[in-house]
């Protein structure tokens, strides 16, 4: 379920916002990591991470997704 939302978020992303959702996604790291490894500055990633969030959260109000709480996405 978390895959099938992430997808809805990411499918109107720019190739940079998947990007950096990418690497914070398999390596864990911070804003100021990720930036190194993709070769541009922290605040362009924060940039970028914040229009992803946006863009779940227009989601989430218009119903199209719901967000999933902590406690689902915790592996047990």
């Amino acid at each position: 379920m978390l895959r099938e939302t992430l997808g809805i978020i990411l499918a109107q992303a720019s190739m940079e916002e998947r990007a950096v959702c990418e690497a914070m996604l398999t390596t864990g790291g911070t804003q100021e990591m990720i930036a190194q490894q993709l070769g541009t500055t922290w605040k362009s990633v924060e940039r970028r991470l914040s229009r992803v969030r946006r863009r779940a959260e227009k989601l989430a109000a218009a119903g199209v997704i719901m967000v999933p709480s902590v406690s689902s996405a915790v592996t047990r």
